[in-house]
């Protein structure tokens, strides 16, 4: 039996923490001088600290004494070998430990016999006296060795004794760990006389009474030993079966037959155990029905038996008696008595399944084929039709995953087994020459039932997240599609089928497949079931097969990997397809030169150059890598396509050529990647020496699109060979990108990044030792394998090696450059990152996980030298200690991993006092109140301990001077304990003050920072192991130092939680319950709170009662809603003066710690204010202090509970527990419930694992009184005092009871539910679950209500497998997956629609409905349509008639729910049929006026919503708009629907019609004609052209006349425009109309312009349409005219629109929607057309023109009034838009002085546009400020992007030259944006501009880096640029702070203003407003190197300025060090 990974990761786990007690004369053995074991291992043996550690001591000496898996046996000649031998097998039975009882089997099978059989002999008594499932496990090793088979045999009366005693406890243990029991066997150990007798006289750790303590896996590994027993003793049990059925005696005579019947009876007993594990089940009914088939050798008898079990056959008497006439059955059958009572359905549901299990498995052929009748005149076999229906039956009434995946494996068993009888009588028959000789196994109709119930129970099952599921079915679909075909074959043969005549040709195969082929191409493509089916069905059908009958589904299986759900299965499936098709080739001969392309080609290539990125990585992951490694040569193929398709695409040239262009660029890439990944591939397509290759690199390096980057850096990083050296080239290469990529903000593009880095650095490091290797021996003179003198290197090799080490000099000092203090988040986790990677590297033994190839390096003392002087460097040590006060997590804890790789001392940190320096500065971060400043303090702590306290022995304390610590280390000589004991003492301090004054503490962290370093420290703590307990390495005084330190942790936690929580509620810590003054309720807000609570649990009051803890109600006092309550009346008097009321508590503290004090207000007080109101500082110091407080509990007990009882007693865990449950119902901070929690989870995981059953069940005993408290609890006695009536209040108290325990147990539901480890465990339960959570629906409490309705939407997701799977299941699928689910809301449905017809029939006019009905209906909703009709799902048709009548209720949202629902209920084929017929049919015609047009307005309402729902279902998706128009054209079912609903049509025209009705009507006319029409427009097209334009025949004249009918009746109801002010529905109704008839127009506008012939008349229909449409949108009604807008985007623009053939018809829009956009005044309909113009692209010249005489540009002139609105909005797309006008203006030279007509006209023109475009830019800077809003600044980059200013020329001679300028100065600026979006699509527009420089589209860094070189280039001597880069480089202007933030500070140091809230929050809580991309370091950078290249150069003098700019700069840095980062000073 394999275990899988968590298994095997468990077993790992378990061999860590326990340890084999081997008996110490082992030491003593006595060994020859020339045995090869060493006695190192030996010791390692008995004296090994785990189990784990032995396990290897022994692999070690059993390899060493020869023995290998590629040569086991050992030789009798080694030394010492018998010795060895008898040594290692007395360690039997080893203490529970499978695996090295493996390891001793493998070592006794290893032996030869001479040695192995004396060995073994001395000590099989000894192993038999013994009693535990070791035993059992040792006897299965021995069973494995043939010499001691007659020794079982002579004790075989005693061993099954033995046996039956082990199975006994083992049953006994399970049934004990499932039972109630267990709460009293806990209550036992921690009530109080227990206590008492432990204070008296404590117990040792060997005194403590265990529980037996099992693996989980125990019972499975005693069931496979005792199989293996049995099989060694094999006959004496037949010959004891054979006189137990035979003999006449009575039991108890014959003391075999007894023993043997008492261990068939545990075996019984275990079957019967619902706590048995399920692996363990089916060896033990494979052992039991082997007992069964061994009984007798008739076949008849035994499957008699085996039928008999089940219960489900009726046997005859006659028959049975025949059978056992001389002997008794060994199994009960009918009123014969067995040997073994057993009974089927005593079984467990496991056990059942089991059952059937092992009568396959251990049933021979004879038994399983024997004919016996089955049903009603029906003969067959077990494993034809019984044993196969059983298991059909009980797999598809379950809903429990494990069960169902169990039968699963049994039924694919019993395929196999089939599958092996077929082929087994048909190869006989061949060997016969033919005919069907003796009869056959089976019929072929009982095969193909078989087939049947299989797919019928697979299919519900195909998406199943559970993986053993999903690998079961793949495997049972291949063994259906053989067994179908054998059974087609069966049945040639029954037809009379002679010699060969039963085989099936290709054709009747296809033949044969083709209705599950099609059966698995009606499935949705995201599905799995698809492809698992067309998998098996490819090697039968063939590629072409499959290929003919679906021409297109090559591309919908590369289209399926865009899901990751199915990327995996449709992978697979792609992989054999090109396996077959491959086969095909071969056998055709037709891979020849020349050949046509293959099938996959062109389907491959346009996936992989799709403008899809989701589908191009799919291809990337998925099919490429099938492909090279199913056809290698195809890569090369694949790359010559893709380099010829590029230069067809750019034709076309403009973005789109552009755009092609990178799509190929990325396409080459991946097929590089992939191709130099696997290793396939030419030389020439692999190498990156060629000048090609390197600039097609540098493109990839630098592109905007992460994915194109990493494919890149891939191509250079992956090499085949490690030891081959890296080009100059390809450093450089990795030099650039690294420059390039240090801010990234991706995770995943970081990891990538790091991980392929890495290999490019392990190669670097390989290569460049291998050739110093190569030169030391060369050196040394020594030869290689074949004799020859190994080589000098050559200079360039060593060359490589020099630059190697430069590489690395360069890489550690551009790695600490990035991290300067205030770096960005990207750059500074980049950096760190990559510095692990670096030492990873070139130090592999600093790694936590090394590298093995690096390890095995033989490295010199002076490489290492020259390598650590390279990587630790003084100026790294400084970074990195920098980036530890990081504002961020992850950068702190990702600089504490870089300097734990550091080597002990740290550069520049080598003496004491430098140590001093630092620590004192980490004591000053840990005293911050600021989390990420004491967080930093502590983890420099850390590393100050495990540097420097724990390596190097270092006695220092940073709280204390030299003198003080000296006294101290006297009593705590151990560095760690003294180090830990400094830090509790100043935890005390922090107590003290408290205690005195807690107000003083709010100016720092309280105890948070502290406890934070503690809890840093526990992890690295090393206990004294039990193990140098024993030896004596560890004396009792430092185990005793140990205890006093824990006890001293826990005692100064109790204490911080108190006062903590005091603080919280309101109240000051003295009045909190403590040593003295106990639990005292504070009054806090009307409210009573209780501060000591759940710690009681364990304790008693003086009569002996519970004292009773009721649960706590607290406020927040201290919040800003409660800022103005005074404390206290001399704060109030103090209040009236202050100019901030809101701060009175702040400054009454505030003035008494002055007096108390005497602080400096410059100093502490002005540092203070800065960091925000006191009050915040005091909450968030408490709530920080509790969460340490919890989690530092939690960490305590996982550290010293690893050691037992040694150091953490039972009392202290108690303690621990209860501290942290006191602190989860003492507060109401969610922050510090959270961490309590956490804590406490952490807590009980760590006492489950424990061996010591007395602490093991504690978590149980709280969750049971926890229970007990959350469930039973009853109402407030306060209430029922208050009651007037005393009935009444009883009442209440007793149903407040029942509605607490309801409450609670559907939020418990709820959270196990969602807890993702149980989804396995509880998918049994969901049937259940899901009928609890609707009842509670209908409960009369609110809370009961709510309870259920968060619960129900949990389980509905989780029956639905997840949000990506919903909608994947049909109605049958998902009620086969929970059978009881169906019939239970059939029954509930059919009561609330019974209770609503009886309302309605009662005329009761209420608009509530049943209760039950929304949850039934949303989950029903859930399902997707049907694709199929199977016969076994006749009984869902009972949900149509009911979800039927809810279409017929008052609640319209009733109705719309059953709309919905009635989806999944009808097939996706009767859709227009059941519409029709069931939906349409039912409504009746309209009444004559002046009568309503129906009585029953509901029912039709609900029917057109039904039908509306259908129809959208089904054109929703362009998949079956095929199907859709093909029924069209045929005059199908959907030509049929559109006549049923143009006989409708005139409901839309009738005013008695309410107008929901008729907009319902509308749009499921809507959905049906426009989804198709584009594609039926196209059709439509080809055909004329194909009959040469003759004839205007339509095929498709159902759904063109109902389009032309239903837009006849628009315009008509439009033209009437009667506006009624009580029919708001009315007026929606006509949007809808609008809408639908500008779409309908839209389409006859493509007809006309696609048909149009150069005449007049021709365009004056074009100009008709284009009149109707734009008068629509123009209409006067509001909804009229913005649908009308709506319905012409969508008909243009829309996913489903068509472009506009005519550029003519486009103008005219354009210029019409210009127009209309002056006189628009609604704001939405503005905010339309702004959307529409925009995507109609460039504007036409002569629309924006200027006008004579001067005048502005009129169109100019609305957009900036529009974008000064306060419709932010609209103001963004006008501002956007502008940019069109802009570039329009720009194309047509407007600009220029004396253009646009001449004379003085053109000027004033000319100057009209220029001081347009001033105004046009001072816009756009201020939208790109980082002040506003994204969506603002995004607009700025449209509109830049628009305008075509960038791609102007920056001639001197320009007119607009300061104009361009300061365009491209704000395409800096958004370079540089916070906004991902936005500094890409800025990063695109300049690749725009700069074709030559960008070479594509650059990545934003790159593009900085352009755009400085172009200006600098073109524009360097304009005064414009030259400001920029002065200011720049003096800090004035662009380098200064916000005006804003300047006054705030000035306001603040001048004091005459408070500081705001909100800033002081920020400053407090970190919250980061910084853009991190703006980085005033790399500007300067830039602009230096650009200042340097200007000519003519800078002056002198602000050459100066920049001199002194830079020493503020450092100055700035050295100050800064001082207090906030650390430089080494």
């Amino acid at each position: 039996m394999g275990a899988n990974g968590r298994q095997a990761r468990s077993a790992k786990n378990r061999l860590k923490a326990n340890r084999v007690n081997i008996s110490k004369g082992l030491l003593n053995i006595s060994l020859p001088a020339t045995c090869p074991v060493r006695h190192e291992d030996i010791r390692q043996l008995v004296n090994g600290d785990s189990a784990l550690n032995q396990l290897c001591a022994l692999k070690a000496i059993v390899s060493s004494l020869g023995s290998s898996k590629e040569q086991p046996s050992i030789s009798p000649e080694v030394p010492g070998l018998l010795e060895i031998s008898e040594a290692v097998v007395s360690i039997f039975p080893c203490g529970g430990s499978k695996l090295l009882h493996d390891e001793i089997k493998k070592f006794i099978l290893a032996l030869p016999p001479s040695i192995s059989q004396p060995a073994i002999s001395k000590f099989v008594e000894q192993i038999l006296s013994q009693r535990g499932p070791e035993v059992l496990l040792s006897l299965g090793v021995l069973s494995h060795v043939s010499s001691t088979h007659p020794i079982l045999k002579e004790n075989f009366k005693s061993i099954l004794d033995l046996l039956s005693c082990i199975l006994n406890d083992l049953n006994e243990a399970l049934l004990q760990t499932h039972s109630s029991s267990v709460k009293a066997e806990v209550s036992r150990i921690i009530s109080q006389e227990e206590r008492k007798e432990e204070e008296s006289g404590e117990k040792g750790p060997l005194e403590e009474e265990q529980l037996p303590m099992f693996e989980p896996e125990m019972l499975c590994f005693c069931m496979h030993a005792l199989k293996d027993f049995f099989s060694a003793v094999e006959d004496r049990v037949i010959e004891t079966i054979s006189r137990a059925l035979t003999r006449q005696q009575k039991e108890g005579e014959d003391d075999d037959v007894g023993a043997f019947l008492g261990l068939v009876k545990m075996l019984v007993k275990i079957l019967e155990n619902d706590g048995a594990q399920r692996d363990a089940l089916t060896p033990a009914t494979i052992l039991l029905c082997s007992f069964v088939q061994k009984s007798s050798k008739d076949a008849a008898s035994v499957s008699l038996q085996f039928a008999g079990l089940s219960g489900k056959v009726k046997l005859k008497e006659k028959q049975v008696e025949e059978a056992f006439k001389d002997r008794k059955p060994f199994l009960p059958l009918l009123h014969l008595p067995g040997f073994v009572p057993v009974e089927f359905e005593r079984l467990s549901k496991f056990g059942q399944q089991a059952m059937l299990r092992g009568m396959l498995s251990a049933g021979d052929k004879r038994v399983l084929l024997e004919p016996m009748e089955v049903g009603e005149g029906r003969r067959s076999s077990l494993l034809f039709s019984l044993l196969f229906d059983l298991i059909c039956l009980q797999s598809s009434e379950t809903a429990d995953l494990f069960l169902v995946c169990y039968g699963l494996q049994s039924l694919s068993y019993a395929f196999s087994l089939a599958k092996d009888v077929l082929r087994t009588f048909f190869k006989e028959i061949d060997e016969r020459g033919g005919g069907g000789g003796g009869g056959y196994p089976c019929s072929s109709s009982t095969v193909e039932e078989m087939c049947k119930k299989g797919i019928d129970l697979l299919w519900p099952h195909c998406e199943d997240p559970f993986q053993g599921i999903a690998d079961q079915t793949k495997a049972m679909f291949e063994l259906i599609v053989d067994l179908l075909e054998l059974a087609r074959s069966l049945q040639k043969l029954e037809g009379g089928g002679g010699e060969g005549g039963w085989r099936l040709e290709e054709e009747e195969r296809r033949q044969l497949f083709h209705p599950l082929l099609q059966l698995a191409m009606t499935v949705k493509r995201d599905r799995k079931a698809r492809y698992r089916v067309l998998f098996a069905l490819v090697p039968k059908v063939g590629v072409e097969g499959l290929l003919s009958s679906f021409s297109s589904f090559a591309h919908e299986l590369l289209a399926a990997m865009r899901d990751q759900s199915v990327g995996s299965c449709s992978s697979s499936l792609l992989e054999a397809m090109l396996l077959e098709g491959e086969k095909k080739e071969r056998k055709e001969e037709e891979a020849k030169a020349g050949r046509r392309k293959p099938w996959w080609m062109k389907p491959l290539v346009e996936a992989i150059t799709s403008n899809d990125v989701k589908l191009r990585n799919a291809m990337c992951s998925y099919a490429l890598p099938v492909l090279a490694r199913v056809l290698p040569k195809s890569m090369e193929m694949l790359f010559e396509e893709l380099q010829e398709a590029p230069a067809g695409r750019r034709e076309g040239g403009g973005g789109e050529g552009e755009q092609e262009e990178d799509e190929s660029l990325w396409a080459m890439t991946a097929v590089i990647k992939v191709a130099r990944r696997t290793g396939v591939g030419s030389e020439e397509m692999l190498s990156v020496s060629s000048e090609g290759m390197v600039r097609f690199l540098r493109r990839a390096l630098s592109h905007v699109e992460d994915d194109m980057r990493l494919n890149g850096l891939e191509m250079i990083c992956m090499q085949a060979k490690q030891t081959e050296a890296a080009t100059r080239r390809e450093v450089e290469l990795v030099q650039d990108f690294l420059l390039l990529n240090m801010k990234s903000s991706s995770s995943h593009y970081r990891q990538r990044c790091m991980e392929l880095l890495k290999k490019f650095f392990t190669r670097i490091r390989i290569s460049s030792q291998h050739i110093l290797t190569q030169a030391r021996k060369a050196e040394k003179g020594t030869r290689d394998e074949k004799g020859r003198k190994i080589e000098r290197p050559d200079e360039d090799r060593v060359r490589i090696v020099r630059e190697g080490e430069d590489f690395l000099c360069w890489l550690v000092g551009n790695i600490s450059s990035s991290l300067f203090p205030g770096s960005s988040y990207e750059r500074g986790i980049m950096a760190l990152e990559l510095l692990v990677t670096v030492i990873d590297v070139w130090q592999p033994r600093a790694a936590m996980h090394p590298d093995p190839a690096l390890l095995g390096l033989t490295v010199t003392e002076e490489q290492e030298s020259r390598i650590a002087s390279s990587l630790f460097t003084e100026e790294a040590v400084n970074a990195v200690i920098n980036a530890v006060v990081n504002s961020f997590d992850h950068v702190r804890k990702q600089a504490l991993e870089v300097l734990l790789r550091f080597p002990a001392p740290l550069p520049g940190l080598e003496t004491e006092e430098e140590v001093k320096k630092l620590a004192s500065w980490a004591q000053s971060l840990i005293a911050s109140p600021r989390a990420r400043e004491s967080d930093a303090g502590g983890l420099i702590l850390k590393v100050i301990h495990l540097k420097y306290v724990k390596q190097l022995g270092w006695l220092g304390d940073p709280w204390r001077s030299s003198e003080e610590v000296n006294e101290a280390r006297k009593q705590y000589p151990h560095p760690s304990v003294f180090f830990i004991h400094e830090l509790l003492l100043e935890v005390d301090r922090v107590i003290s003050a408290a205690r005195t004054s807690f107000e003083s503490t709010f100016s720092s962290s309280f105890a948070q920072g502290l406890l934070l370093a503690l809890r840093h420290l526990l992890p690295d703590i090393e206990l004294p192991s039990a193990i140098s307990i024993e030896r004596g390495d560890t004396s009792a005084e430092q185990v005793e130092e140990w205890r006093r330190i824990l006890q001293e942790m826990l005692h100064r936690m109790r204490l911080l939680s108190m006062i903590c929580v005091g603080a919280m509620a309101g109240c000051p810590p003295e009045r909190v319950g403590g040593e003295g003054g106990g639990e005292k309720p504070v009054v806090v807000g009307g409210a009573s709170v209780s501060t000591g609570l759940f710690g009681s649990m364990y304790r008693k009051a003086e009569d002996g009662r519970s004292i009773s803890t009721p649960h706590s109600v607290q406020r927040d006092t201290l919040a800003a809603t409660h800022r103005n309550v005074n404390v206290s009346s001399s704060s109030s008097s103090s209040s009236s003066s202050l100019a901030c009321p809101q701060h009175t508590h702040v400054e009454s503290l505030m003035e008494e710690m002055t007096l108390g004090g005497g602080g400096d207000e410059d100093d502490e007080e002005a540092r203070l204010a800065r960091l925000g109101p006191k009050e915040q500082l005091l909450v968030v110091s408490c709530w920080l202090t509790l969460k340490e407080v919890a989690l530092s509990v939690g960490m305590l007990v996982r550290v010293f509970q690893e050691e037992e009882e040694r150091f953490l007693r039972r009392e202290q865990i108690i303690e621990s527990g209860n501290l942290l449950l006191d602190i989860i119902f003492s507060t109401l901070h969610n922050g510090a419930i959270e961490k309590a929690r956490l804590g406490f989870q952490r807590l009980c995981q760590q006492l489950l694992r424990s061996q010591r059953s007395r602490v093991r069940f504690l978590p149980s005993e709280w969750l049971d009184r926890l229970l007990e408290r959350l469930c039973r609890r009853q109402a407030s006695p306060a209430v029922i005092q208050e009651s007037e009536e005393g009935r009444v209040a009883e009442k209440l108290k007793d149903e407040g009871g029942v509605l607490r325990a309801r409450v609670h147990a559907l939020n418990i539901l709820r959270h196990i539910f969602l807890d993702t480890t149980l989804s396995k465990e509880v998918s049994a339960f969901l049937p259940p679950a899901i009928s609890s959570a609707i009842s509670g629906f209908g409960a009369s409490s609110w809370a009961v209500r709510n309870s259920s309705t968060l619960a129900f939407s949990v389980l509905l997701s989780r029956s639905m497998g997840g949000a990506h799977q919903r909608k994947a299941f049909g109605a049958g699928e998902f009620f086969l997956r929970y059978p009881s689910l169906c019939p239970d809301l059939l029954a509930r449905l059919a009561a609330a629609t019974e209770e609503e017809e009886g309302r309605r029939k009662r005329s009761e006019s209420s608009s509530s409905f049943h209760p039950e009905l929304q949850p039934i209906l949303v989950l029903l909703a859930q399902l997707a349509p049907a694709l199929h009709v199977r016969d076994d799902q006749a009984h869902l048709q009972g949900f149509i008639v009911l979800v039927s009548r809810c279409l017929l209720y008052a609640n319209a949202m009733v109705r719309r729910m059953a709309a919905r629902a009635l989806l999944p209920f009808v097939p996706v084929q009767s859709v227009p049929s059941f519409i029709r017929d069931q939906l349409l049919g039912k409504i009746p015609p309209p009444l004559p006026p002046p009568l309503p047009a129906y009585n029953r307005h509901n029912l039709v309402q609900g029917m057109l919503e039904a039908a509306r729902q259908m129809v959208e279902a089904q054109t929703r998706k362009e998949e079956g708009w095929s199907d859709l128009i093909e029924s069209l054209k045929g005059r199908g079912d959907w030509h049929l629907l559109c006549e049923a609903l143009q006989e409708k049509l005139a409901a839309l025209e009738d005013e008695r019609v309410p107008p929901p009705i008729r907009m319902t009507l509308l749009k499921v006319v809507d959905d049906l004609v426009w989804a198709p029409s584009g594609r039926l427009v196209q059709q439509e097209e080809e055909e004329e052209e194909e009959r040469g334009g003759a004839g205007n025949e339509r095929r498709c004249t159902g759904a063109y006349e109902l389009r032309e009918a239903a837009a006849g009746a628009c315009r008509r109801l439009i033209a009437r425009e009667r506006e009624e002010p009580h029919a708001p529905m009315l007026f929606s109704f006509l949007g809808q109309a609008s809408r639908f008839l500008v779409r309908h127009l839209v389409l006859r506008l493509q007809q006309r312009s696609s048909k149009r012939r150069s005449n007049e008349k021709g365009e004056e229909e074009e100009e008709e349409i284009l009149q109707e449409v734009m008068g629509l949108c123009e209409h006067g009604m509001y909804e009229v005219r913005w649908m009308a807008l709506r319905g012409l985007k969508e008909g243009i623009l829309g996913r489903r629109g068509l472009k506009l053939s005519s550029g003519r018809a486009k103008r005219r829009i354009q210029q019409r929607l210009l127009q209309r956009l002056q006189e628009e005044s609604n704001h939405l309909c503005r905010r339309k057309l702004l959307r529409l113009l925009l995507s109609l692209g460039k504007l036409q010249e002569e629309s924006v023109a200027v006008k004579e005489g001067g005048e502005e540009v009129p169109v100019w002139t609305w957009l900036s009034s529009i974008q000064r609105s306060t419709d932010v909005k609209s103001s963004e797309r006008a501002l956007a838009m502008s940019g069109e006008v802009l570039s329009a203006l720009l194309r047509g030279n407007r600009w220029k002085q004396g253009g646009g007509g001449g004379g003085g006209g053109g000027a004033a023109a000319g100057s009209a546009v220029r001081r347009m475009l001033e105004e046009w830019i001072v816009m756009v800077e201020e939208n790109s400020h980082e002040a506003m809003h994204v969506d603002s600044r995004i607009s700025a980059v449209d509109a830049l992007s628009r305008s075509d200013l960038l791609c102007c020329s920056l001639d001197e001679d320009h007119e607009l030259l300061p104009l361009l300028l300061r365009s491209w100065l704000v395409a800096l600026t958004l370079l540089q944006d916070d906004d991902e979006e936005a500094r890409t699509s800025m990063a695109n527009s300049v690749s725009r501009a700069l074709p030559l420089l960008a070479r594509g589209h650059v990545q934003p860094a790159k593009a900085i880096e352009l755009v400085f070189e172009h200006l600098s280039a073109k524009a360097g001597g304009h005064e414009v640029w030259r400001r920029f880069l002065l200011g720049n480089l003096t800090g004035r202007g662009e380098g200064k702070a916000e005006d804003g933030q300047e006054r705030e500070e000035e306001a603040e140091g001048a004091g005459k203003q408070p500081v705001a809230d909100e800033v002081m929050a920020r400053r407090l809580f970190e919250k980061e407003c910084d853009n991190f991309q703006a980085e005033a370091l790399l500007l300067l950078q830039l602009s230096a190197r650009s200042a340097a290249s200007l000519s003519p150069p800078l002056p002198l003098g602000d050459v100066a300025a920049c001199m002194a700019r830079l020493e503020e700069l450092v100055g700035t840095l050295r100050g800064l060090g001082k207090s906030s980062c650390w430089v080494g000073e």
